[in-house]
């Protein structure tokens, strides 16, 4: 019986052109920005969020002896295929779905206020990259509680492939200002608003 090994599989896989790395035949990993053929591009996608955006949550109240902690996943788009739009909001290749509104307050001391798709931020192109989103929730802990960022793309956006645009960034916002930094931890106080948008993916090919 033929037999295939991992080291083989992992030297034909691309997903992401110019964003990630494969496996060549030796073991070393090797860009996939090297030149590709027609029918290796056939099966590559444009640029996408990657690993999602995470906010784990967590607060202690002294006075009342509670405390509690969570965490919570978004996405952003996927990038276009060559035959396709990008999905929007798609946990690819992360495999995390975005964590119900419901689950949410469930878990949390929070309240949502908001939870969208973002129009016209995926990439242009013959086929479209899939949207982010925005979600907003607004703190109910009375004391503090912190938030530490999990974010991906808030400066670098999701490249298009094949002459398809990028897709647009992502962004936090505390009380409608910018937070200094997307990937860092952010003190909340009972009634602040914090608003996370999630980027779009890369579109594919040139719009005629």
């Amino acid at each position: 019986m033929k037999t295939t090994s991992l080291l083989s599989l992992l030297s034909t896989v691309v997903l992401i052109t110019g964003c990630t790395t494969e496996m060549g035949p030796d073991g070393r990993p090797r860009s996939v920005m090297t030149p590709m053929g027609a029918a290796t591009l056939q099966a590559v996608t444009a640029a996408g969020i990657g690993a999602g955006t995470g906010a784990m949550m967590r607060g202690v109240n002294p006075a009342l002896g509670t405390s509690f902690s969570s965490i919570l996943f978004f996405n952003g788009g996927m990038g276009a295929m060559r035959d396709r739009d990008g999905p929007p909001t798609s946990g690819f290749p992360a495999n995390i779905s975005n964590t119900p509104i419901e689950v949410a307050e469930m878990l949390s001391p929070v309240l949502f206020g908001c939870k969208s798709l973002i129009e016209g931020s995926g990439g242009e192109g013959i086929h479209r990259g899939g949207m982010g989103q925005k979600v907003s929730f607004q703190s109910r802990w009375p004391g503090r509680l912190r938030v530490s960022l999990l974010t991906e793309r808030t400066r670098v956006p999701a490249k298009g492939i094949e002459g398809g645009q990028a897709g647009r960034t992502g962004h936090v916002l505390l009380n409608g200002l910018a937070v200094e930094h997307p990937k860092g931890v952010v003190d909340m106080v009972e009634g602040d608003i914090l608003e996370l948008g999630l980027p779009g993916g890369g579109g594919y090919g040139v719009k005629p």
